[in-house]
């Protein structure tokens, strides 16, 4: 049997059954001309006093009443930049999690991300800061924060996403590497035209035969 010719459509696919399913672009582009990450900045924010807290439950008798204002903030921010809730989405089932990223003292929402770790990958579906903040660093936080959580847990090998083209300069800042001709079409889950990428935590361990 003749070896088969490996398309870039091909490749993505093969990529796209070895990482968790996104459920929507960390990056993507919300109603208007600002994106959910950048901007310029208004204040001066002290990054001493962020904290990224993580698994905040969003519905049912567990919400954390102290964190009531701050998720009623990341739904209207989740609406705005991506025109949805993400309320449905992030359940014990579909094992995505929301972490929102607030002041020491809850008295502060500065932005949210919602990912999840599956087959050793950390999978980020959603990523957005607040507009008042934007152009702030907090996006690049917000990630490094996720990141570093990831590689004390031991077990996560990669981290991956999908990205629209305005965003992946960010990406690769961060340490991202893009598949270079490797696009999402209407048939993926992911939006059009997205680009995937993936960062290296470590090495994974060698299968024994």
């Amino acid at each position: 049997m003749p070896p088969q010719k490996t398309t870039p459509q091909l490749q993505w696919q093969r990529r796209m059954r070895q990482r968790p399913p996104l459920h929507q672009a960390a990056f993507a582009q919300p109603t208007g001309s600002e994106s959910p990450l950048r901007g310029k900045p208004t204040v001066v924010v002290n990054k001493s006093d962020l904290v990224l807290i993580p698994n905040v439950v969003v519905n049912g008798p567990s919400v954390d009443a102290e964190l009531e204002s701050m998720l009623k903030q990341a739904r209207e921010l989740s609406e705005s930049a991506f025109n949805e809730d993400f309320s449905a989405d992030v359940t014990k089932k579909s094992g995505w999690k929301l972490s929102l990223l607030v002041s020491r003292d809850h008295s502060i929402f500065y932005g949210f991300v919602i990912a999840k770790v599956m087959k050793g990958m950390l999978s980020v579906a959603k990523i957005s800061v607040a507009v008042e903040f934007r152009g702030c660093g907090l996006g690049r936080h917000i990630m490094n924060e996720l990141m570093k959580a990831a590689k004390r847990q031991g077990d996560v090998y990669e981290v991956c996403l999908s990205s629209l083209p305005e965003a992946i300069t960010f990406y690769k800042r961060l340490g991202f590497r893009t598949y270079e001709g490797l696009r999402a079409t209407a048939q993926e889950d992911v939006v059009e035209g997205q680009v995937y990428m993936e960062k290296r935590l470590r090495q994974r361990p060698r299968r024994s035969r």
